[in-house]
């Protein structure tokens, strides 16, 4: 029986499976590296970091046998980069208050992979994370990013959904980047999506529903 995303549960094969593979890697040195974190991180300097050891997280099986759903960091970086596999599955959803609240994690990195950020908000009340690139992400459910201290955020041309509250009361938000045209949830109905972001410029494309929403805000939108 497969556990939903954002609950704690490792079956003892997986537990296994990943020690193993945390082992190996710590001997290799090729999938972590000890570095001091700069003043400012930037968007080059993030992609440029190799994965975090599959070690650093909880995770168990995702929507189906043959993904990964990753649940918790417990990781010593304070920048991640998701793998895009585990056990040698990708890892498609984030699940749950994974750099929620007390974390002390400054910025993430999510592979193509990673198509869903779900459960009660991966980043929400976060005070620390600057910037978060999830290029392959179609899906953010409410709250992932709510009362947090992120400045960049960098959606890619896949995303397909914006929740209600996905992006919100972010006061040090500055550039948001979606490179396609998704729904964005009751948005006739409702004006929170974006709501307390007065530093924000968005990126999108010409002629979207994006653009129409940031017109309507009075938010500045630079179109592609």
């Amino acid at each position: 029986m497969l556990a939903a995303c954002g609950q704690e549960s490792t079956d003892s094969t997986t537990a296994k499976k990943q020690e193993s593979s945390s082992n190996i890697q710590e001997t290799t040195g090729k999938s972590d590296i000890n570095h001091s974190s700069p003043s400012e991180i930037t968007e080059e300097y993030l992609r440029s970091l190799p994965a975090n050891k599959e070690s650093d997280f909880k995770y168990h099986l995702g929507k189906t046998a043959d993904e990964i759903c990753i649940v918790a960091y417990k990781g010593s970086r304070d920048i991640v980069v998701i793998p895009d596999k585990i056990d040698g599955k990708p890892v498609t959803e984030v699940g749950g208050v994974v750099f929620a609240i007390s974390s002390e994690v400054r910025a993430v990195f999510f592979p193509e992979s990673v198509a869903y950020l779900t459960g009660a908000g991966v980043f929400v009340n976060n005070q620390v994370i600057e910037i978060v690139i999830a290029e392959g992400v179609k899906e953010l459910s409410d709250g992932t990013f709510s009362n947090c201290s992120v400045k960049q955020i960098l959606l890619g041309d896949k995303v397909e959904k914006l929740g209600l509250l996905s992006i919100g009361y972010c006061a040090s938000l500055e550039k948001l980047v979606v490179l396609s045209d998704p729904v964005i949830v009751n948005m006739e109905t409702s004006k929170a999506f974006l709501m307390a972001c007065p530093n924000l410029t968005i990126t999108g494309l010409s002629g979207s529903k994006l653009e129409q929403y940031a017109k309507e805000k009075g938010i500045p939108f630079i179109a592609k």
